[in-house]
């Protein structure tokens, strides 16, 4: 039999790899990004000639980005196949792609940045391919109305960006025609986001109604002009079954005009928040307001939605750099404060706040830790560090592009919907 010096020898021994599981959790998910963005094999068409970031052929190219260029598009793009072909992005490229949907029989995600013609657009929507896109997005300039002959049966994802829609008057339609005159039988994610005179919003209001029983993640950062100020638009109350929503973090301090007309049946809402809304939650939250016994979320006003949990657009170690976290501390109490009224607050991993935090270095370690750390430092002083060269052009381009916002969107939604599968 061991003796109590050996049994707590053995217990210090079990908990070690217990407080070492938060720092191996946060490792392993950043080595997964790493290997995870190894394998998109993207291609940047820019200045010319076209740059293979992941050391591929161009025919074994899975993403595709085309950016503004005064130059003559590479010979090569219109007579490539592209079998492995999933995501292509345009950007203020005025040729007719029919011909590369022909040759991309996997394709699935579009994203196509104005200026463009509505000839232009209706020539590539309109081709047999466009019918297995997933997922779309469009910046749309003022009086680009959409063709009604459009059909995406396969559609689940659609993002409008709406730049510029202003002066209504001059360049309303006599007949009230719709922005959006299209029917998605698949549709369940919606993102609005741009500006726009709030009479445009009124001819954007039937396609939205045809749609609102199907939508279940809606992404609303749409701002309306009207007479004499801009306001940030609520769409939560058009859709009745939602599941995940983003909007403004205003929404969680609205006040309910008449809780007699509201249902008394209510569903849990996930709520996506970004660093900025963070820091503006930061900035509304009074840190003297009572906190109700026993408040299990926040209800948004004028829907039967309540929140129950908050989940960052981005990761912990991402959200923690923009925000300045763990040294300002106004970001981590606003948090807290959304923990305080009954929600759960994760990641895009569904990591919940508290666990990252218990990842954070404690006050006083145990002299084994300290010993570890100075070692460590000890070895980053003794090993030389390498030059730092101003960035060039090349070295930049040499890097792959950084995910805009609609990537962000395509790839967490995915991720979602695959957890709501198993789910």
């Amino acid at each position: 039999m061991r003796d109590w010096k050996e049994d707590d020898k053995h217990q210090q021994a079990r908990v070690k790899p217990m407080l070492l599981q938060p720092r191996l959790a946060l490792v392993c998910r950043k080595f997964y990004r790493i290997l995870s963005d190894m394998d998109h094999n993207v291609t940047v068409f820019s200045c010319g000639a076209p740059r293979m970031l992941g050391g591929h052929r161009i025919e074994e190219s899975k993403r595709l980005f085309f950016y503004p260029s005064k130059n003559s598009v590479d010979p090569r793009l219109k007579i490539v196949q592209f079998s492995d072909l999933t995501f292509l992005y345009v950007e203020n490229l005025q040729f007719d792609l029919s011909g590369l949907f022909a040759r991309s029989p996997l394709l699935h995600s579009l994203s196509i940045v104005t200026p463009y013609s509505n000839l232009f657009l209706f020539r590539m929507l309109s081709h047999s391919v466009a019918n297995q896109l997933t997922h779309l997005s469009l910046t749309m300039e003022t009086g680009m109305w959409l063709e009604p002959l459009i059909s995406l049966q396969s559609l689940r994802f659609l993002r409008l960006h709406f730049v510029n829609w202003h002066d209504y008057t001059s360049t309303a339609r006599s007949n009230c025609q719709e922005i959006v005159p299209w029917t998605l039988p698949r549709l369940s994610s919606l993102a609005l986001c741009g500006g726009m005179d709030e009479e445009w919003f009124v001819a954007l209001l039937p396609f939205i109604e045809r749609h609102c029983d199907m939508v279940i993640q809606h992404d609303n950062q749409l701002v309306l002009a009207g007479r004499s100020e801009r306001y940030e638009v609520v769409t939560a109350h058009h859709f009745p079954a939602l599941k995940i929503y983003r909007g403004w973090v205003n929404e969680l301090f609205a006040v309910q005009s008449n809780s007699n007309t509201l249902p008394d049946k209510t569903l849990p809402l996930t709520m996506l928040l970004g660093s900025e809304s963070v820091h503006t939650l930061s900035t509304r939250i009074n840190g003297g307001d009572a906190v109700p016994s026993g408040q299990l979320g926040i209800r948004l006003a004028g829907t039967h939605y309540i929140v129950n949990r908050v989940m960052m657009c981005e990761s912990w170690e991402t959200t923690a750099q923009d925000l300045g976290i763990p040294i300002d501390q106004a970001h981590i109490f606003a948090i807290r404060w959304l923990i305080s009224r009954g929600i759960r607050v994760v990641d895009c991993h569904e990591v919940d706040f508290d666990d990252f935090t218990g990842s954070w270095p404690k006050p006083a370690e145990s002299t084994h830790d300290h010993q570890v750390l100075a070692d460590e430092n000890q070895t980053q002083l003794a090993t030389p560090s390498l030059p730092v060269y101003p960035p060039t052009a090349g070295m930049a381009l040499a890097q792959p592009p950084p995910q805009s916002w609609w990537m962000r969107a395509v790839e967490f939604l995915l991720g979602v919907l695959r957890r709501l599968r198993l789910a």
